[in-house]
Formats: C-alpha cells, sequence, structure tokens
C-alpha cells in the first residue's frame, strides 16, 4: 500500500518539471511553441493554453523550413536541450522560429536543483 506522503511527493516532483513557466509572466494571446522529446506532457501543455495559442512538436519534427519563421513569442520546452541528438541545431531553429522580441523558455536538468536533494537521481548520471 502506498502511504498518501508517497502520493504528495510523487507529485510534487512532476510538478517541478513546469516551475520555470509558473513563474514567468506571459503576455496574453500570445503564440507559443512547446516542444518536449518524447511525448507531450499534458500538464505542461494545458498550463500553456492559458496564456496563449500553442502549437506543439516533438524537438524531431521541427525544422525552420516547416515552420513559419519569426511566427513565436515564446518558444518552451523542458529536457529539450540535453535530450537532443543536435543542440546546437535546435537553438538555431528556435532563434529562426521567435518572433525578434520572443522568449526562449529551457528547463534543464540541473545536477544541484532541489529535487536531487530530495533524494531524486539524475537522469543522465544517475
Amino acid at each position: 500500500m502506498i502511504d498518501s506522503n508517497t502520493i504528495d511527493c510523487e507529485v510534487i516532483i512532476k510538478e517541478f518539471s513546469k516551475g520555470i513557466l509558473i513563474w514567468y509572466n506571459f503576455e496574453p494571446k500570445s503564440n507559443i511553441l512547446y516542444l518536449y522529446t518524447q511525448r507531450e506532457d499534458a500538464t505542461i501543455r494545458a498550463f500553456l493554453e492559458k496564456k496563449g495559442t500553442v502549437w506543439s512538436y516533438r524537438t524531431s519534427e521541427i525544422a525552420v523550413n516547416n515552420l513559419k519563421r519569426e511566427m513565436y513569442d515564446y518558444i518552451v520546452g523542458i529536457d529539450v536541450l540535453e535530450e537532443s541528438r543536435e543542440p546546437g541545431n535546435l537553438l538555431n531553429c528556435c532563434r529562426a522560429l521567435l518572433k525578434p522580441n520572443g522568449h526562449l523558455l529551457l528547463g534543464a536538468e540541473n545536477r544541484y536543483a532541489i529535487k536531487y536533494i530530495c533524494g531524486d537521481r539524475d537522469p543522465y548520471t544517475n
């Protein structure tokens, strides 16, 4: 049997992944590109949909050639850089897809983050 403290901890750890988003002041009615590597996080997408119009793509699917240039006010990605095979290309694509005053918001693994102090393991170094 799983006690309620375990469930609460699991929920809290899951919520860490959108921490960057909660604190950011999005402009109303923004165009937002949500990037993910494996599968789209429904919680993050639902949060972003409250901030504006959201398009989502797997990082392996984006290319400057098949998306409109300078279309997005925000590009949001959690754990996309460290999971990308070509992070430089990913950043170049993001630059081309952002409007001139657009913002790139990336959440990345950080071995000194609070979730590791709480006992979570770094997925890249274990």
